[in-house]
């Protein structure tokens, strides 16, 4: 792997009801150009899905939104992220 290539990795933990948390286990994540490994990503238990499952469905029955309230919330988000978009390149 490059310098550059270990300069940059990254870890991609899990957000599991309104919190950052580890996985049981994780796995590599590669650039698909140039093949090498560019990060770590957690891999989920069962119980870590359903406990996120739990919670969205949760999130929905706390704060019902409209359609348009959802729109506005998708739109503002992609107005942040291509905002900041060399940060994610």
């Amino acid at each position: 792997m490059s310098t550059l290539a270990t300069a940059v990795q990254w870890r991609a933990p899990l957000f599991l009801n309104g919190a950052w948390v580890d996985g049981a286990e994780s796995m590599p994540v590669f650039d698909k150009f140039t093949g090498a490994q560019i990060g770590i990503a957690a891999r989920a238990t069962r119980g870590q899905v359903d406990a996120a499952v739990r919670g969205a469905h949760a999130s929905f029955e706390r704060e019902r939104l409209d359609g348009q309230r959802r729109y506005q919330i998708l739109h503002d988000s992609a107005g942040v992220i291509a905002a900041r978009c060399q940060d994610f390149v």
